[in-house]
């Protein structure tokens, strides 16, 4: 017959602090979802593809100002906040310009550029946020039903963003991280 061995109570108590402490951990370090939203934080979009961020070009405050991708730095023309439209739509303003995320001229069309625009809360300017795996999510806007991506998968700094038929490509895949 085997004798089990209990281990002492210290080495239980330790052991279940740290799993305690590594469970907080990876609570912090984690992404958010659609359904961890702070309409109050802001937040840089990350691209799975190409590991950059949603970025306003040049640091433009003008309505048809360029959304591209960029390599991080945390800038405000790279950090933006949700404004909740209610049914799952949210839009997305730029900390920087004050301006949201807009498909240009109301297109349905593939290709079509992602600009930024005065908020007016018209369709084009609402996205749902559709959680994927591992801590991404896509953006499927109101009006044409398309997905936000980087154009042609490209990986460059500067590369434009435009809608596209949702694939669920990693080029239409953003992690949503939260910034000060």
């Amino acid at each position: 017959m085997h004798t089990l061995l209990r281990p002492p109570r210290i080495v239980t108590a330790v052991v279940a602090a740290l799993a305690m402490a590594l469970t907080s951990l990876v609570a912090l370090t984690q992404p958010a979802s659609a359904a961890d939203i702070d309409t109050g934080a802001y937040y840089v979009l990350q691209n799975r593809n190409s590991g950059k961020v949603m970025d306003v070009y040049e640091w433009s405050t003008a309505d048809g100002g360029e959304i591209v991708q960029w390599s991080r730095t945390d800038a405000v023309n790279q950090q933006f906040r949700f404004l909740d439209h209610g049914n799952g739509y949210y839009s997305l303003i730029n900390r920087n310009s004050g301006k949201a995320i807009d498909v240009w001229e109301h297109s349905t069309e593939d290709g079509a550029q992602i600009r930024q625009y005065t908020p007016t809360a018209a369709h084009n300017q609402q996205f749902q946020i559709v959680d994927t795996s591992d801590g991404y999510v896509r953006f499927i806007n109101r009006n044409s039903g398309k997905a936000l991506e980087v154009w042609e998968w490209a990986t460059t700094d500067g590369a434009r963003l435009s809608q596209y038929t949702d694939l669920n490509g990693a080029n239409q895949q953003w992690q949503l991280i939260e910034v000060d």
